[in-house]
């Protein structure tokens, strides 16, 4: 970066050529921020983890408010230290299938809780997810649900605060070709799936 003989091209072509194999990325706000990836190893054995794995609590569209605060209620009560770190439930996974009203009563009731919990909307119709992403504006939340065929949708939703974005895919070669659609439409905060 302090070579006057570098162009702007050069520069960004070498940056992510030495960048680490998996892009770090930051999910959630406040005091429950958390990195993801940065990782250069697979095993823990190899190198100590740089970011250690969260835990998730998955709801659903389909749950009642009761069985949402029966769920939220046994977060708050599993909290212990173990070999020196808190284990406890960080991240609530909501998942959307067909009932949007369902879906985005859930979202509410979640962020509403005392909770300090970051958020994955599994989502794959754009319009909903972004109305679940109006919800929790300012949290900072994973949207899983990028297809090959809904790439682009999903790419406005997450595009303006800059959240991760979740892609899937059946195969390997699949999620290669749908990640190398979303890089040349020019988003990089990619979660593979």
């Amino acid at each position: 970066s302090k070579c006057p003989h570098m162009s702007d091209d050069a520069l960004s072509k070498l940056s992510e050529a030495t960048a680490p194999l998996m892009r770090g990325i930051k999910v959630g706000a406040g005091n429950s921020e958390y990195e993801l990836g940065a990782e250069t190893v697979l095993f823990r054995h190899e190198k100590t983890l740089v970011n250690r794995n969260r835990y998730a609590v998955a709801f659903c569209e389909c749950m009642t408010d009761e069985e949402v605060d029966a769920k939220l209620a046994n977060i708050k009560a599993v909290n212990y230290i173990r070999i020196g770190e808190e284990m406890k439930a960080e991240m609530a996974l909501i998942e959307y299938l067909e009932n949007k009203e369902g879906f985005l009563r859930v979202v509410s009731r979640i962020k509403d809780s005392e909770l300090d919990l970051a958020y994955i909307l599994v989502c794959e119709d754009a319009a909903v997810a972004k109305e679940a992403v109006e919800i929790l504006k300012g949290t900072n939340p994973v949207v899983y649900g990028a297809t090959k065929e809904n790439y682009k949708e999903m790419i406005e939703v997450v595009k303006e605060d800059k959240l991760a974005l979740g892609v899937k895919a059946s195969s390997l070669e699949e999620l290669y070709a749908t990640v190398e659609l979303v890089q040349a439409a020019g988003y990089r905060e990619l979660i593979l799936d």
